[in-house]
């Protein structure tokens, strides 16, 4: 396995792993039961900002997946296998 390929994937598992344990400490018991905690529209607003990031490390599983994919030559090159010109766009048949 290539090594940008391992250190994807233990990134992609970290993160994941990161984002998920501090979903539950943020909206646990302990947090929320502060009073300085935001409440109704306040905590959708805040809850709404941070859900993207729930899916940063899932979709960094997968881009690395299709670059390895794409690497090993599994899947079809976009540009049919075409290549680039100097000016990066893709060669005409």
């Amino acid at each position: 396995m290539p090594f940008a390929v391992a250190l994807a994937s233990a990134g992609a598992v970290a993160v994941t792993l990161l984002c998920t344990t501090m979903l539950f400490q943020v909206s646990g018991p302990d947090a929320m039961g502060d009073p300085d905690a935001p409440r109704g529209l306040a905590a959708w607003v805040m809850g709404l900002c941070y859900a993207p990031m729930l899916l940063w490390g899932p979709l960094l599983a997968v881009v690395t997946a299709a670059y390895y994919l794409r690497r090993r030559g599994l899947t079809p090159s976009p540009t049919g296998g075409r290549g680039r010109t100097r000016r990066g766009t893709a060669a005409r048949p």
